[in-house]
């Protein structure tokens, strides 16, 4: 009757006060019988991320459920925080890595009365970063996101699309990425561009200037509807 319990209970798992109430036998019996079901290697007791302080059973040739184990981001039933925020992280590079243009140009040398001017210093290149045309369609979707995970060395956990997807939902509630339609799929990723606050290197304008269009950076590359 115990065992037939843990039985239907599947990868969930079954509660020891469940066992016992469904059964009505006494707790020292109930547990004589786990006891012996367990030296039998029939069961064996299992953690759940849902219930940390329940003592729970399942049949010993069953792998509890991922709903009971936490899936990927539990490691000994306990939120993996560290191995998330790394994997959005490679996530969030190879997205914003296709997700612009580089422009590279040179910050123009401050000149001072009665001196010679400075040589350009090494690294005073800056990178802008351009959004593409609208026609693009080059960027990442979830098939591909899923197998560059897959592939590269940062885990040896194998991960799901569904797994990939919930990190990507993390990193679209954080607005460091937004969904866009493109590519085979139809739905495909890129990196939201961070505005620039408090640029120092911005001087004051006039009527044109302050207008949206004066100083935007792509305004050569405009075009209707975009970019």
């Amino acid at each position: 009757m115990v065992y037939s319990l843990i039985d239907e209970s599947h990868t969930e798992g079954i509660w020891s006060k469940t066992i016992k109430n469904k059964t009505a036998l006494h707790e020292s019996l109930m547990r004589s019988a786990l006891k012996a079901l367990e030296t039998k290697r029939l069961i064996s007791d299992m953690k759940s991320v849902e219930h940390p302080t329940r003592k729970m059973y399942i049949k010993s040739t069953l792998r509890p459920s991922e709903k009971a184990t936490g899936g990927a981001w539990y490691t000994d039933n306990e939120l993996d925080e560290a191995f998330i925020e790394g994997l959005t992280g490679v996530l969030y590079k190879y997205i914003e890595a296709r997700s612009f243009y580089r422009s590279t140009s040179r910050r123009p040398l401050k000149r001072i009365a009665g001196r010679p001017t400075p040589k350009p210093a090494a690294g005073s290149e800056t990178i802008t970063l351009l959004p593409l045309p609208p026609t693009y369609r080059g960027y990442p979707s979830l098939a591909e996101l899923t197998l560059f995970i897959e592939s590269s060395p940062i885990t040896s956990t194998t991960l799901s699309a569904d797994d990939i997807s919930a990190l990507l939902d993390v990193l679209i509630y954080d607005r460091r990425i937004e969904q866009v339609v493109a590519g085979p799929e139809g739905v495909a990723f890129k990196a939201v561009r961070r505005a620039i606050v408090g640029d120092e290197s911005v001087e004051r304008g006039n009527g044109v200037t302050e207008a949206p269009c004066g100083r935007c950076p792509v305004f050569e590359l405009c075009e209707e509807g975009g970019p």
